[in-house]
């Protein structure tokens, strides 16, 4: 985009007396730097000087605006170019949308005007995922995806592909794929290691959900625009791996439709558990008396007297609520223990997205940071299916 930029300042009449707007992340380091570049695609002394963020080339003003100073990039008066650098990495899909209305706000103002969005993919809920989604006939933009194949041979060796193919982004840096960014909770070691016993134990089973292992359904609702994720987590009776047997996201999810399918899986799979993030007592009362055949009625309470008298409620209700406001740290503490643990299985060639989840899972203090990862209700329901397989405590040290 530099190398454009200095084509057309210099070969383009159209551009003379006209502007080039330029918004990278929220960093004014990366403004600074951009611009910094593009002065040096010139022997030194044939640009005037100018402070950092801006050139001046040909007649062209050249600026570059960090993404949290939108403000000092209205009203620019005749821009012919607006480039968002990175828009996928602005720290929240707010501020890429911000940029964006104010770059489009434009093209009905400043004729032969080309807005250029450009970025890694970050996470599929992103701006660029949504982007991307859009149907021909709605997006205004001609969509390009610059995968590693482009470039081999020209910027890239075969040795040097074969070598980033080792790293856990190479499907994000040189594939194109939105994998969010790199967590901090699970390690990546472990993470490929329970990839690995997921393909070698459901090749075993050839795909068969097998009916006498214990099973548990975790479900994390979602309608509208939130997304509708369930897992179905069983224990192998072989070695005792927790094996993921059905893990699924659903965009736009109806009520109706997602009973039925929660009601195909406990009919199906023989089911133990159901588990439901408790802020969804609809579909909780659902499940309970139109699949489970389980009365719902006053089922909280009926819950707070079983544990009154010392009674296990997991005993006793097919159907059970997650309270995640006062659970979600204690289920974060236990899947990471399962992890490290060497018991769980995932299956990437099947279940791809909980593994991605799980690889850009972001936490402080064991609180999930969800604008950073990627398949966040799959995270949540895995959270949720876990509390239902307790370890053996450590052996106490000699």
């Amino acid at each position: 985009m530099l190398y454009y930029i200095k084509y057309k300042c210099i070969t383009d009449p159209v551009w003379k007396g006209k502007q080039v707007v330029i918004i990278t992340g929220p960093n004014q380091e990366l403004a600074i730097s951009l611009i910094k570049r593009l002065k040096a695609l010139f022997p030194v002394g044939v640009l005037p000087e100018t402070k950092e963020t801006v050139a001046e080339i040909n007649g062209v003003h050249v600026e570059c605006y960090p993404s949290h100073h939108l403000e000092s990039a209205r009203g620019i008066p005749t821009p012919i170019l607006i480039w968002l650098d990175e828009a996928d990495y602005w720290g929240s899909i707010n501020n890429a949308q911000e940029a964006r209305v104010l770059a489009e706000r434009y093209i009905g103002k400043s004729p032969g005007l080309a807005i250029v969005l450009t970025s890694t993919p970050s996470s599929p809920e992103g701006l660029f995922s949504q982007i991307e989604r859009l149907p021909d006939n709605q997006c205004l933009y001609k969509r390009m995806t610059m995968t590693y194949q482009v470039g081999l041979g020209k910027i890239y060796l075969p040795k040097e592909i074969e070598k980033a193919r080792q790293s856990p982004s190479f499907p994000r840096e040189y594939c194109g794929e939105y994998l969010g960014e790199a967590g901090n909770v699970f390690d990546e070691r472990k993470i490929q290691q329970i990839a690995e016993r997921g393909i070698f134990l459901e090749n075993k089973r050839h795909g068969v959900t097998p009916l006498a292992w214990e099973k548990v359904l975790a479900i994390d609702p979602g309608y509208g625009s939130s997304k509708f994720a369930m897992v179905l987590l069983g224990k192998e009776v072989e070695f005792g791996y927790l094996e993921v047997l059905y893990a699924e996201e659903f965009e736009k999810a109806g009520f109706n439709e997602m009973l039925a399918e929660i009601s195909r899986l406990w009919n199906n799979c023989r089911i133990d558990r159901i588990f439901i993030d408790g802020s969804a007592p609809e579909l909780i009362s659902a499940v309970k008396d139109q699949v489970v055949g389980e009365s719902s009625y006053n089922y909280l309470e009926q819950i707070k007297r079983y544990e009154s008298k010392g009674w296990n409620p997991l005993q006793y209700f097919k159907v059970l609520p997650i309270n995640f406001r006062t659970l979600a740290k204690d289920m974060l503490t236990h899947l990471k223990r399962l992890v490290d643990s060497d018991v769980l299985a995932i299956s990437p060639a099947s279940f791809n997205k909980l593994i991605v989840a799980m690889r850009t899972a972001y936490s402080i203090e064991y609180s999930l940071k969800k604008s950073v990862g990627a398949h966040d209700d799959l995270l949540d329901a895995m959270l949720m299916a876990s509390q239902y397989f307790v370890l053996p405590p450590p052996l106490p040290s000699s």
